[in-house]
């Protein structure tokens, strides 16, 4: 894991790395090393706007022009790439109804049309995601011997599987060992966000669900710096041999700035903000208003989605109850 300080040094290290896998990460290179609020590359002009855009809302919040952040705002700041994405600061998401921008990007995202299907979304990277195949693929990519690896590519994966695996055994930019935890429950507070944004969450589900997975990113990494880097990989796992150079570009900027930059949210938020523990009790109620089956077909009691989501919020070394 890193600390604080060592952001400028990894953003390189993995960027090379990528360049090396065909991700094509040249807006990382030397960035951090350059300070935030220089560009060692030119953008698209689509993705310099975003760039300029919170660029903009962090220096307007460090000038005092822009609502300030609180440690209440700290569990929405995981969500802080995507909200500079879309173009508001992470701790004012705006409401836009079942026609907004928001129920657009989750119908074409998520094949989310509606409250039922979002809290689907919800339960599955909350308890699952990518992180358990992901975490298992790994090991089975690192653990092959040479001669195992050789026969296992003569039978044809495919493509996006055989990067992959590269990308783990030559150990790109630390992919041997990414914990896949960041990917998961930052696109679940991105989900969160979209959420409300639609109508499909009002704000007190939308803080309280958000709540739920803060403190469990805050045990699992050093700070922000170690949570953007394995979002980072876990993404660039995740589209493996296609290429998104431009958003993930981007995305490497966007925290940088988000980290480095007076009036970034996590500047001002620092990562061992106090947080209260989170409340289970509105999601597993939300989730089961609609009927749900397990893997098996059977109805899932709510024991059972109980039992799941306190696996994931549950402090480290805590006891089964």
């Amino acid at each position: 894991m890193l600390d604080t300080g060592s952001f400028p040094g990894w953003l390189e290290g993995v960027a090379f790395a990528m360049i090396a896998l065909g991700g094509s990460v040249v807006a990382w290179l030397r960035y951090g090393s350059r300070g935030a609020t220089e560009k060692s590359v030119e953008f698209l002009p689509w993705s310099d706007r975003i760039y300029r855009a919170a660029r903009g809302e962090y220096t307007a919040r460090a000038r005092g022009q822009v609502a300030a952040l609180t440690a209440a705002d700290w569990p929405y700041a995981p969500g802080a790439l995507y909200a500079a994405y879309y173009g508001y600061p992470c701790n004012a998401v705006p409401v836009e109804g079942p026609e907004g921008e928001g129920a657009r990007m989750l119908a074409r995202d998520w094949s989310v049309g509606n409250r039922a299907d979002l809290l689907a979304v919800l339960y599955r990277l909350l308890t699952r995601g990518h992180r358990v195949p992901y975490t298992a693929d790994c090991r089975f990519y690192a653990d092959m011997s040479e001669v195992d690896y050789r026969r296992w590519v003569h039978t044809g994966p495919d493509p996006a599987e055989l990067w992959r695996a590269n990308a783990v055994r030559t150990n790109a930019g630390g992919m041997r060992h990414v914990h896949f935890l960041a990917w998961d429950l930052v696109r679940f507070v991105n989900v969160v966000c979209l959420g409300y944004r639609a109508g499909y969450l009002n704000r007190k589900e939308a803080d309280s669900f958000v709540g739920l997975v803060a403190p469990p990113l805050q045990w699992a990494y050093a700070g922000w710096p170690d949570l953007w880097e394995n979002f980072l990989l876990g993404r660039r796992f995740w589209f493996a041999n296609r290429d998104d150079s431009e958003v993930t570009a981007l995305f490497s900027h966007l925290a940088t700035l988000a980290v480095r930059t007076p009036g970034g949210p996590c500047k001002v938020l620092k990562w061992d903000t106090p947080l209260a523990d989170g409340d289970p009790a509105a999601f597993i109620a939300a989730y089961r208003e609609v009927p749900r089956l397990d893997e098996n077909g059977q109805p899932l009691s709510a024991e059972a989605v109980a039992s799941a989501v306190l696996d994931v919020i549950r402090p480290p070394g805590s006891a089964r109850v």
